[in-house]
């Protein structure tokens, strides 16, 4: 499913998408389980700054998004991947 979301996010253009996974008590659970994260940078740019900006943003916390425009780009995700899952 990771493979096939990344594949959908490059089509669209976004030359970088990241796929990586935080498991067990060193990343701070305490009911293990298999937990990965698929991070698609907000712009496209270059991949190296990309990458600076996803490292930024695990160091340092993103910037919080107000409830509505959470909900908007959770819709927006849930359009994407329904039209995923057709394919």
């Amino acid at each position: 499913l990771s493979r096939r979301i990344a594949q959908l996010y490059q089509k669209k253009g976004y030359s970088t998408v990241y796929v990586f996974d935080k498991n067990g008590a060193s990343a701070g659970q305490t009911v293990f389980h298999w937990h990965e994260h698929v991070v698609i940078p907000e712009v496209k740019r270059h991949p190296f700054w990309d990458m600076v900006a996803v490292v930024r943003n695990i160091l340092f916390g993103a910037t919080k998004l107000s409830h509505k425009e959470l909900q908007k780009r959770v819709m927006e995700f849930r359009q994407e991947l329904t039209c995923l899952a057709d394919e």
